[in-house]
């Protein structure tokens, strides 16, 4: 069963980006929990995913070393300045690395950080419990929005960044070696429910662009998303999904994708 980190951890961290003036210019809060933080789905994530304005794509080990150690000093003098709203007496970062290790150049770069927390008063780290950010190095956010975070303001992807970031993961399952069931679950909930807040238009740009060097030429078409492979990879572990949401019943994953390629359908982009 997936190690959901505590509500309360993942606000306080929230606040401590918004609160540093560099955190809150430089990290953009994409994905899962960006839908469910802002725009209230019912899914809950293991993972804080953001991806960094600035692209870092094939830069050295030392550049991205660098920016680590600085991410990361910056977010344990913010955290101490917010963890006692929810009565944490210790939040830091435990570990962090530079993703995928030990190479020099990475074309795919990211930043994975684990900050434990906790409410003991003589605990002491490393703890098990622990609050994980991914983010990303290379992605290209197409736009983004500004939600309240206490006094400060924390950079989101708006939701047609993110439904075109869904889509685009959705195919690279195969070019990348992954399962995707959470991006169709996300879409089918929200298709669903608020067909209306879908700008089609944006989507299949944002889709475009965001795809660029990351999947073949002319992959982005409809008849890619009706691959056999494609829908198998998305289907795998989906029943999983159960433990991931709350308030409403897990549709059928036959039922979920024909929802995703109904979306796919009434994109700009070629048959």
């Amino acid at each position: 069963m997936a190690n959901f980190p505590e509500e309360n951890a993942i606000i306080t961290v929230f606040k401590a980006i918004a609160q540093s003036e560099r955190l809150r210019n430089e990290l953009v809060l994409k994905g899962g929990y960006a839908l469910k933080h802002v725009y209230n789905s019912p899914r809950a994530s293991v993972d804080l995913d953001f991806t960094e304005v600035e692209n870092l794509s094939n830069k050295p080990d030392e550049q991205l070393q660098k920016l680590l150690v600085e991410i990361s000093s910056e977010l344990n003098e913010s955290l101490k300045s917010v963890m006692n709203e929810f009565n944490f007496t210790d939040m830091l970062v435990q570990s962090s690395s530079v993703e995928p290790a030990k190479r020099e150049l990475r074309e795919h770069p990211s930043l994975e950080i684990k900050i434990g927390y906790s409410r003991k008063r003589d605990g002491s780290p490393p703890y098990s419990d622990v609050v994980k950010l991914e983010i990303s190095l290379n992605d290209i956010i197409c736009e983004h929005q500004y939600f309240q975070q206490g006094v400060n303001l924390l950079r989101v992807s708006s939701f047609n960044d993110i439904i075109a970031e869904k889509l685009r993961a959705i195919l690279q399952q195969i070019e990348r070696d992954r399962y995707r069931p959470r991006d169709v679950f996300d879409i089918w909930f929200f298709h669903k429910r608020a067909p209306q807040i879908f700008d089609y238009d944006k989507i299949s740009r944002f889709l475009k662009i965001k795809s660029e060097g990351k999947l073949p030429a002319g992959m982005i078409n409809k008849q890619a998303f009706h691959s056999d492979e494609i829908k198998k990879r998305s289907s795998q572990d989906y029943s999983s999904l159960n433990e991931t949401i709350h308030g409403i019943s897990l549709p059928l994953f036959e039922v979920a994708f024909a929802e995703v390629l109904n979306v796919v359908d009434r994109l700009s982009i070629p048959d």
